[in-house]
């Protein structure tokens, strides 16, 4: 079981391929007690999941090489349960339907710090 408690700290892994995004994502994660590891290659997600075993994925939505929903698509293929938290500089996109169940809810670039931790404590809460 996946616990919000002291002494335990829950895993994400981030991915965008903006630097200064993914640190500080790293940033307001670690300062929420998140054990938090990055990636600016959305090439990599796959095998760092399988290092990390994170309990939540947060990815950019427009990336190159593979797109959010790209990644969503093959993660969820291998790691169905594994929540994810898409970013997003768009004021709105198309998510496909079928991603519902595996997506917890968009974040709107520039976010909020506690926007951000919420919206990541509820995709974990959502399938502990």
């Amino acid at each position: 079981m996946i616990a919000f408690e002291p002494g335990h700290r829950l895993k994400a892994l981030v991915v965008d391929d903006e630097r200064s995004i993914v640190e500080v994502v790293r940033l307001v994660l670690n300062a929420a007690d998140f054990e938090t590891h990055t990636t600016l290659d959305s090439m990599e997600v796959c095998e760092l999941i399988r290092k990390v075993e994170p309990d939540v994925l947060i990815t950019d939505y427009r990336m190159p090489k593979l797109s959010g929903i790209d990644l969503i698509n093959i993660v969820r293929n291998t790691h169905p349960e594994l929540p994810v938290v898409l970013m997003t500089a768009q004021g709105s996109f198309n998510m496909p339907e079928d991603l519902d169940r595996t997506l917890y809810k968009s974040v709107q670039k520039p976010f909020r710090n506690d926007d951000l931790i919420n919206k990541v404590k509820c995709a974990i809460a959502r399938t502990a």
